[in-house]
């Protein structure tokens, strides 16, 4: 079975600036990085319309009647979250990106696959957008593999920054839960309470840390866990911001390292989801580490 990767220039629509981090220049050089993929990887632009309505089981409604207004038009959710006549448009697509994805793997198209999108989403909170984030891309793809019949969904979340937005929308719940490995005291800077819901799976680590910090994490908490849980579908917030060379973080993971934890991954979701895994872009800014490490982590699930 076929490995898809979506992705569309369009997301480029979606612009807070040159000057900003998460600009379009972020997908500069996307085209040629995937050329020369595996043949069973298929690269294709989002077909799936997603509409407002649709955000509702993740989002509140007085925020999507917010952001209604914002359509066409320049503004900004907080000083960090900026948005162009065209973000509104944009983020309706990654999210739809992101479903499809989830779609086509329960339909039996595709084996697993990655959605190349921005803005990316898992700051995103049931009522607010923040940290560059819109809508919650990974909250969504989860909310349609529930669904689509999956009956426990795992999030793991390699971006940087603490997924608290995706924490916040599924604390609690037993049919999704959420593994977040990052830095700690990077924005957001607060960490889950000890008591909270989650916070068990969420993995704050020092600045400096490397791939034996994570590998330790993932054998003592993300595996042990996912033995007890057993989900059946798996979705991973893939931020690469914990490169060495990525100005965001001061985590050190390089490109073979992320390709290892992708490895990981792929034997997780072989071993509990019957090989069913979405990868969803989510930060990463030094342009060059970002493309070698989506690629690399594209011909890890390319070879299941």
């Amino acid at each position: 079975m076929q490995t898809i990767v979506i992705w569309d220039s369009l997301f480029n629509r979606h612009n807070p600036g040159n000057s900003h981090p998460e600009s379009p220049e972020r997908f500069s050089g996307f085209e040629t990085m995937l050329q020369g993929l595996p043949d069973n990887v298929s690269v294709c632009s989002p077909t799936r319309i997603f509409a407002l309505s649709e955000l509702i089981p993740v989002h509140d409604v007085k925020y999507v009647c917010k952001l209604i207004h914002f359509i066409g038009i320049n503004a900004s959710l907080d000083e960090e979250t900026i948005l162009s006549p065209d973000s509104i448009d944009v983020a309706l697509r990654a999210a739809g990106a992101c479903v499809e994805l989830v779609e086509s793997i329960f339909d039996g198209t595709a084996l697993n696959g990655f959605a190349l999108v921005r803005p990316p989403g898992h700051h995103a909170e049931k009522s607010r957008g923040m940290g560059y984030c819109i809508f919650n891309n990974a909250s969504l793809a989860a909310t349609r593999a529930r669904q689509l019949g999956a009956q426990r969904v795992l999030i793991v979340d390699l971006d940087a920054h603490r997924g608290n937005g995706t924490q916040q929308i599924f604390a609690g719940c037993e049919d999704v839960k959420v593994f977040s490995i990052h830095q700690q005291n990077l924005f957001p800077t607060e960490e889950l309470p000890e008591d909270a819901p989650g916070a068990e799976l969420s993995v704050p680590l020092a600045p400096g840390s490397g791939y034996s910090e994570y590998q330790k994490a993932f054998d003592q908490i993300l595996m042990p866990f996912a033995e007890q849980y057993r989900p059946d579908f798996l979705i991973v917030s893939a931020g690469f911001d914990a490169h060495v060379n990525d100005p965001m973080s001061d985590l050190r993971l390089t490109t073979p390292e992320f390709a290892m934890l992708c490895s990981q991954l792929v034997l997780l979701a072989e071993r509990h989801c019957k090989s069913r895994l979405a990868l969803i872009l989510e930060g990463g800014y030094d342009l060059e580490s970002l493309k070698n490490s989506i690629r690399a982590c594209i011909e890890v699930i390319a070879r299941v």
